[in-house]
């Protein structure tokens, strides 16, 4: 009999972190919090670097922002679940403050940027324009951690943030669908009608 294999269903109902439950204002380096079930750490990476959780009003309301001058390391969150379980990026809301035109190009590892990197080789990177725009990044599915990276000069122009973290954990344990329920049943239907009718011509033949 050919094996059969059970397929969970890949998502879970996604969520938004919007750094709503966050108190405005500088958020320490190194610390921890959680929202829509999420981790969220402050990396420690230079010592000068801090969250800054922006009050903007209107729809967004808090936002993450980088705006410290001449900042060429960057502002780093890291997202992750509990236990380090799985879960896809799906869409995150971008924006430049203070200049909507970037004069050269750059790349991950060079300012100024908004990058987004996942715990294996996967990165990408953003320079938007005035205003919030939302972007949805490919090949951040199936991740146990999400750095979101904000580099930002205020003194050339540029002071970049972040909201609406569009996320969704991955449901390993979901149950299976209809359909594959009565493929899996009709395949052992099959097997066992198989056998019967190869026992009913065997007895036959011993007759």
């Amino acid at each position: 009999m050919s094996a059969l294999f059970l397929v969970a269903s890949p998502l879970a109902t996604a969520v938004i972190i919007n750094f709503e439950s966050f108190t405005p204002g500088v958020q320490p380096s190194g610390a921890a919090f959680m929202e829509a079930g999420f981790y969220i750490y402050i990396e420690p990476s230079n010592p000068g670097d801090v969250a800054n959780i922006v009050n903007i009003g209107g729809v967004h309301g808090n936002v993450l922002e980088d705006s410290i001058p001449a900042d060429d390391s960057g502002t780093a969150i890291t997202i992750s679940l509990p236990g380090g379980a799985l879960f896809n990026l799906n869409s995150v809301d971008i924006a430049n403050f203070t200049n909507p035109v970037i004069l050269q190009p750059h790349f991950c590892g060079f300012s100024p940027r908004i990058e987004f990197t996942d715990n294996g080789p996967d990165c990408v990177h953003y320079e938007p324009g005035a205003g919030f725009t939302t972007v949805a990044p490919t090949g951040f599915q199936g991740i146990s951690r999400l750095t979101v990276n904000l580099v930002s000069r205020t003194d050339r122009g540029w002071d970049f943030a972040v909201d609406n973290i569009n996320v969704s954990p991955v449901d390993t344990d979901a149950a299976p669908e209809p359909s594959t329920i009565l493929l899996v049943c009709t395949g052992f239907a099959c097997a066992y009608c198989g056998r019967c009718k190869k026992l009913a011509v065997s007895r036959r033949r011993n007759r």
